[in-house]
């Protein structure tokens, strides 16, 4: 039988545990919420350039870094310092971004030469400015700091190139090499210590031997080259076009490209796209014996074709310095 004594205990419980809820509940809730991350690392890298202060790009600051990236150097903190310190947000920023797992930059390739490009210039600034930041924490004995910005650097160089023709392959080329030579440099002087040998090593290995997928980059290159091809032909005046879209005049002498000439042209990308497949060393015999045929190619359509020879080369270089890398860091084990 239910007594008013234990009605008036169980009306209790029971306004306590509202009470409980109520306060429990908007907690819950808000916890609840969290806001969406992307994973897209080219946004944050956007933010990072709107983040840049213009920073010395000197030529004088530029051979230090390179001394400096050579182990020829030492960190020069009244120099250097003072840039670093006005773009650490930026380098942050941009060093955040690198553990995102993807990287599209949206890029219309349908527009041809009119593509708009993300900033190269700012990208090989930022580059630098993280090189430079990694050399500032290994100059105040922050090892372990100095080998995360630079492994930063290597998926930043890795990451920009993604989605890209032939030169973001470059310029992401020219951000790579420097953190490889700065981790290089570090481990012939022995700073390293076991694990942060062990980490690079393992970073190195996981990264594709050339650096990027240099055929990919050709693919896309292609595709923009015949894009504008199709630009030109279709223009009222051809050659208005080519020297306001390339900035100089066409070459003589001016024959407009042929169904032949574009299907020639397809032929000879595509068998340049499989030789960036190849080894350096089988990839340079194959440009070899197709540079005599762009040579002979419709003018207009050969000198819109990059020097493949070159290309290849700056993929060689990047081989070179990451066996290297693998090499001296297995020297100190």
């Amino acid at each position: 039988m239910l007594t008013q004594k234990k009605f008036a205990g169980l009306v209790t419980v029971f306004l306590a545990g509202i009470v409980a809820i109520c306060v429990v509940a908007p907690v819950a809730r808000a916890q609840e919420f969290k806001p969406p991350a992307t994973r897209n690392a080219a946004l944050r890298y956007w933010i990072a350039f709107s983040l840049m202060q213009e920073p010395a790009t000197d030529l004088k600051t530029s051979s230090l870094l390179n001394m400096m990236t050579q182990g020829k150097a030492e960190w020069d903190e009244a120099k250097l310092g003072p840039t670093v310190d006005a773009n650490r947000d930026a380098i942050l920023t941009m060093q955040r971004a690198t553990r995102l797992p993807e990287c599209d930059w949206g890029l219309e390739y349908d527009l041809g030469p009119e593509t708009p490009l993300p900033p190269y210039a700012k990208a090989r600034v930022l580059g630098n400015l993280n090189v430079m930041y990694g050399m500032r924490q290994a100059a105040h004995h922050d090892m372990r700091g100095a080998v995360e910005t630079w492994l930063a650097g290597v998926r930043f160089a890795e990451q920009f190139a993604q989605g890209e023709s032939l030169l973001g392959v470059l310029i992401g080329t020219s951000m790579l090499q420097p953190n490889l030579k700065a981790l290089d440099a570090a481990t012939l002087r022995g700073e390293l210590d076991a694990k942060s040998r062990r980490e690079i090593a393992k970073v190195v290995r996981a990264s594709p031997e050339y650096g990027f997928d240099w055929s990919e980059g050709w693919r896309f290159e292609t595709y923009g080259t015949i894009v504008a091809i199709k630009q030109m032909k279709d223009s009222p005046d051809p050659k208005q076009w080519y020297r306001k879209t390339f900035g100089e005049f066409p070459p003589a002498p001016f024959v407009q490209p042929t169904a032949e000439d574009l299907r020639k042209f397809q032929i000879l990308m595509e068998e340049i796209t499989a030789a960036f497949r190849l080894p350096y060393p089988e990839a340079k015999e194959r440009m070899a014996a197709i540079a005599p045929r762009i040579a002979s190619m419709n003018p207009m359509i050969a000198a819109m074709i990059p020097n493949a020879s070159r290309a290849n080369d700056a993929r060689g270089e990047v081989q070179a310095a990451r066996q290297k890398l693998l090499e001296d860091l297995a020297k100190g084990s």
